[in-house]
């Protein structure tokens, strides 16, 4: 192959030396056809580097150039409608296979060439493995106008970059000096200050555009190497001029990042035939700057390196040998088919081969931003959801009404969330927060806290109600920020498991309270509400302390169709609560003639833990709080632990007669304490008892044969 480049007139290879460079190779039309003036000697013919210019002769070598490309490589080669652009694709490819060559030792024939996810050519991990290939040996290509330069080194990052100084002008496309002025404007924003004013030394235009060019193919070549592509930004590396030789027109540069000279980096910069710019840039290592994530470029680079798909040719031969190696004469139908399958199974090792390189990828990639945000955020600022601690089942705490909590569907109000209980004056919405602090106080110990913005709390009566009022902090804030302050510190330290906030209405913003009686303000309280929310969400999850705030119902005017009612304070507290609560009284429970009670029914509007919109039906006792005897003895006759017959209740377990009447049967229960602890724990074990794996398999199972019989009789019918 070697041999029949150089016989070709039109094409040549130029080995040129450069210091710490193992080679260099230039490939270029040396001449254009001479004009008739040029022929009749009134001007020398000079040498140019236009592919515009190509002639019939040479053409008529490019399809035995072409031949020399393995098949793959044709036809990507051919793609190319512009002819300029076919003719540098197929010089780049023909330097390659030269470079490798001559570098290397490798046969034309072995080299395989593949290229990655970012079309970056690379030799094969076969052809390294087989011929000991140096794991530091690189190469890059580039071209530009007519010119294509390919650069080796042993050198873990190679890039090289060429500049042809006569671009064409957009308006004529004739090859002249583009204007420098008009170039530095549109380019300026990648050069750094002092590179700048080293362009505007210059004395002269053209001079001016060299230097220009000369700066921004040393930052392309760098970038080249370092495969950073349109990701790094050129004004992140600034570039000094260290030295030059005239004669030679080679300079030698040096990168500084960060203010840090990059020591590990060589560059070199020559002018080619007054006309081209080629610059290469050797060196390791990842730039370290502000915007550019180093390790994931890696990651992305070495992803895209190693994925590699071999296609070998089918040959028909190896097909048709039977199990005894015996070479077959088949049929053409069984050839067809035999064909067919081992396409088939190419197709599908391949699909399952691109799937795995994908999904690597993508963990490499997710690995490295993870690894990113915690160093700057803290361990755990990511985290998988099924080995995190928010995975774990849910804490609660218990209303204190057993129906309640089984309306809730996971045993009661949960810890570390926001619960909104709403519902219109004297429903109990103050009562039941109540039992929730005092259930709390009784099974965990829990430190509670109680934010009185209406300074109405009875102290006897929360006693009454079994809550432990020597360990419950009250605050009676002035304000409502003073209020929502207090309860954002209070969470903040992590001490507190509970805090009840009574009530929303209540929270009066410091501007009302210092205004006029008649002054109109406008949504202040819904501001604050959504203001403060937004900080308590975090605050309450990392302490896991529940927060309860207490709502009033307010009608709004006007309404026609739908519900007039609307809790105050705004929206935002029904977007961030995970539980709300609606609770109205019923029918008053009465004693002769005296009231006593009412029937309480809790609907649950909101649950973003469990189904929502069940009902809690349960009495409430003025001064004595939830009825849990009645609550017992309802729930216990539903399930099957107490016996109804008539207005008799009696003992399912030994049949002992709890007594004639609802009255009696809760007298019963009263004296009875262990009793009511035994039918309690009876309940709780059924009502929120979890399903075993098995069970839920076997539930599933039966789901699936009830479709599957329902589908047997619809296609029957």
């Amino acid at each position: 192959m070697l041999d029949y480049l150089i016989n070709i007139k039109r094409f040549i290879c130029i080995l040129k030396s450069i210091p710490q460079i193992s080679a260099v190779f230039v490939a270029q039309w040396i001449r254009r056809p001479p004009t008739k003036r040029e022929i009749a000697g009134s001007s020398p013919v000079e040498d140019f580097f236009v592919l515009a210019l190509w002639n019939t002769e040479m053409r008529s070598q490019h399809q035995k150039l072409l031949m020399m490309l393995p098949d793959l490589e044709q036809q990507q080669v051919i793609r190319f409608i512009n002819e300029k652009h076919l003719v540098l694709a197929l010089v780049s490819r023909l330097l390659q296979r030269t470079l490798v060559h001559f570098q290397l030792k490798i046969p034309y024939k072995h080299i395989d060439i593949i290229r990655s996810c970012g079309q970056k050519p690379y030799l094969s991990a076969d052809t390294k493995k087989h011929y000991k290939v140096p794991s530091q040996w690189n190469y890059n290509v580039s071209h530009d106008g007519a010119l294509v330069v390919i650069v080796s080194d042993d050198a873990d990052r190679v890039g090289v970059d060429v500049v042809d100084l006569e671009r064409p002008q957009a308006s004529d496309r004739k090859h002249n000096t583009p204007d420098s002025v008009q170039v530095f404007g549109s380019l300026k924003d990648h050069f750094t200050e002092s590179e700048r004013a080293y362009i505007n030394q210059a004395t002269c235009p053209k001079e001016s555009v060299q230097r220009l060019y000369e700066i921004w193919s040393l930052k392309e070549a760098y970038v080249k190497a370092i495969g950073a592509g349109m990701k790094f930004q050129l004004q992140n590396c600034e570039f000094e001029r260290r030295e030059m030789n005239e004669k030679d027109h080679e300079v030698e540069w040096r990168l500084v990042l960060n203010g840090t000279t990059c020591k590990e980096w060589r560059f070199h910069s020559t002018v080619l035939k007054e006309r081209f710019i080629v610059s290469i840039a050797m060196g390791s290592g990842m730039p370290k700057c502000k915007g550019v994530n180093s390790e994931l470029m890696r990651a992305q680079e070495e992803v895209c390196t190693t994925t590699e798909i071999v296609w070998k040719e089918i040959m028909i031969e190896d097909l048709m040998r039977d199990a005894n190696g015996k070479q077959q004469l088949p049929q053409s139908s069984n050839v067809l088919n035999c064909v067919t399958m081992h396409i088939q199974n190419l197709s599908t090792r391949s699909k399952k081969i691109s799937a795995n390189k994908e999904h690597s990828d993508k963990s490499n990639a997710l690995a490295m931003a993870i690894r990113q945000i915690e160093s700057s955020f803290g361990k755990g600022s990511v985290m998988q959801l099924g080995s995190a601690k928010i995975a774990e089942r849910v804490e609660v705490i218990s209303t204190g009404s057993l129906s309640l909590d089984y309306a809730l569907g996971i045993g009661g109000l949960p810890r570390g969330r926001i619960v909104e209980i709403y519902g219109p004056e004297s429903s109990g919405k103050t009562t039941l927060a109540l039992s929730c602090i005092a259930q709390a106080q009784k099974k965990d110990g829990a430190v509670c806290a109680f934010i009185d913005a209406e300074h109405a709390i009875d102290a006897h009566y929360a006693n009454a109600l079994g809550v432990n009022i020597e360990e419950l902090y009250v605050s009676q804030p002035d304000s409502g920020e003073q209020a929502l302050e207090i309860t954002d510190t209070l969470i903040r330290s992590g001490a507190v498991d509970l805090v009840v906030l009574d009530s929303v209405a209540a929270l009066v913003p410091r501007a009302e309270l210092e205004g006029e009686m008649g002054d109109q303000q406008i949504a202040l309280q819904a501001r604050l509400m959504s203001q403060a929310l937004r900080k308590l969400t975090g605050s309450l999850s990392k302490s896991n302390c529940t927060l309860i705030f207490l709502n009033q119902i307010r009608h709004k005017v006007g309404v026609i169709f739908g519900s007039p009612e609307v809790t105050s304070g705004g929206t935002a507290l029904r977007y961030y609560a995970s539980v709300r609560l609606d609770i109205r009284r019923q029918t008053q429970i009465k004693q002769g003639d005296a009231i006593i009670g009412n029937e309480t029914v809790v609907k649950v509007a909101k649950n973003k833990l469990a189904s929502p919109f069940k009902i809690a039906r349960f009495d409430m006792i003025y001064g004595k709080g939830i009825d849990r005897m009645s609550e017992l003895l309802d729930l216990g006759t539903l399930h099957g632990l107490i016996n109804r017959s008539g207005a008799w209740y009696s003992l399912i377990e030994n049949e002992a007669p709890m007594g004639q009447g609802r009255a009696k049967a809760k007298a019963f229960l009263e004296l009875h304490e262990d009793i009511a602890k035994k039918i309690e724990q009876s309940l709780r074990g059924k009502l929120f008892e979890e399903p075993t794996l098995t069970e839920i398999d076997q539930e599933a199972v039966e789901d699936s044969a009830e479709v599957v019989v329902q589908e047997d009789n619809v296609i029957n019918s």
